[in-house]
């Protein structure tokens, strides 16, 4: 079971379960209420049972509905060191079970489309990065995210500073970088081929200057085009020569100094993700900035009778939502009707319409925040940038 990735969440928004069940339960990894997870995964699916009852499905049917349910519960490996949190998905054409690594509150929503919300904060303040690897052997270039690295590769970087300096060695013997394949957090890094010899001899500062000027055009002209942050990580001198001549805007502050050749995947991912900590939280920053700065001007609503047509149509260009609170109701894109019937207190069947403009928001290409309502704009439930 792993972590639901963003595509993960993009087929479960776009899924028309009919009807289907969204459940999430968290788990205590220590102690003795450790001992009622099972307890509680079982009696959530009872709750399932209920909902589904009284849209009129038959026993037999809710039975076969929850069936990946029940298995979960029964398998003793699971809960000997369960996920922080369960995130299942179910319908009668199949079921999407996920682990998060986050606290989930225990909750079940029955519906014709899944319920997402408690997920948001995996894609929402979801951040894409690399790791440029840097050492006088090698230059390795990782992609990453919050849940773990992915060496790729970059045939164009200049793998050894010895073998790409020296002319007089012939082109088969030069180093060359192939992928070493995926990795997640706990995992370890796959073998690389490294193919050619490196130098024995100490290299020269501007042999040095070379050697980054090098990996730094390729970078540059290989990254996409976002830009997206660039942790350095390597021997000290490396690092200071690599700021001097880059020309990429993105370099992060923060750095990993020291020769990390044989660090394992995990350690480099948990560093590197700890040196990203202002980046992290960058996106909500400008989020309320933006919504201060535009709330004169007829861009920025709080009603969601109005953001639910527009981010249908993609007009919200940034949606920011309080996952604490739910608006329950139903929207209908024809004739773009919003019906409300309140807040909080759902009854376990229906749509949050939070969830829904957060969904609309985001499959249209627009930026999606999750915040307490405490430090909403004005302790709104929900803000929208619009578009135009």
């Amino acid at each position: 079971m792993k972590p639901p990735s963003s595509d993960d969440i993009r087929t479960l928004l776009t899924s028309t379960p009919a009807p289907g069940v969204s459940l999430f339960a968290p788990n205590r990894r220590a102690g003795t209420q450790a001992l009622e997870n099972r307890t509680q995964l079982r009696n959530l699916v009872r709750q399932a049972e209920g909902a589904l009852a009284s849209t009129g499905l038959t026993g037999d049917a809710i039975r076969a509905l929850l069936a990946p349910a029940q298995t979960l519960i029964d398998d003793r490996w699971l809960w000997r060191r369960p996920p922080a949190g369960l995130a299942l998905f179910m319908c009668p054409d199949g079921a999407q079970m996920y682990s998060v690594d986050f606290e989930l509150e225990p909750q079940v929503i029955v519906g014709h489309r899944y319920h997402v919300k408690p997920l948001w904060p995996l894609v929402a303040e979801a951040l894409s990065f690399f790791v440029l690897a840097l050492s006088q052997k090698s230059a390795r270039l990782f992609r990453g995210d919050a849940h773990g690295l992915t060496e790729i590769l970059a045939d164009t970087l200049p793998h050894d500073i010895g073998a790409t300096l020296r002319h007089d060695i012939a082109p088969s013997a030069q180093v060359r970088l192939h992928s070493a394949g995926p990795v997640g957090v706990g995992g370890r890094r796959g073998a690389v081929a490294f193919h050619g010899a490196a130098s024995n001899e100490e290299p020269l500062r501007d042999e040095q200057l070379h050697f980054c000027q090098r990996v730094d055009a390729a970078l540059t002209a290989w990254l996409p085009a976002e830009r997206p942050p660039l942790v350095l990580a390597g021997v000290r001198f490396l690092l200071d020569l690599y700021r001097q001549v880059s020309r990429y805007p993105a370099l992060v502050d923060a750095e990993i100094d020291g020769n990390v050749d044989r660090w394992e995947a995990a350690e480099l991912h948990a560093t590197a993700w700890d040196r990203l900590a202002p980046e992290r939280g960058a996106g909500v920053i400008t989020a309320l900035a933006e919504v201060d700065r535009l709330s004169h001007t007829g861009r920025v609503t709080t009603d969601l009778r109005r953001i639910l047509p527009a981010a249908l149509q993609g007009r919200v260009g940034r949606l920011l939502m309080a996952h604490d609170r739910s608006v329950w109701g139903r929207f209908d894109p024809d004739p773009l009707s919003v019906h409300i019937d309140g807040v909080d207190a759902g009854t376990g069947v229906g749509d949050d319409l939070l969830d829904v403009a957060a969904g609309l928001t985001w499959l249209n290409g627009g930026a999606v925040h999750s915040l307490p309502q405490g430090v909403m704009p004005g302790k709104a439930l929900c803000a929208a940038v619009l578009r135009f």
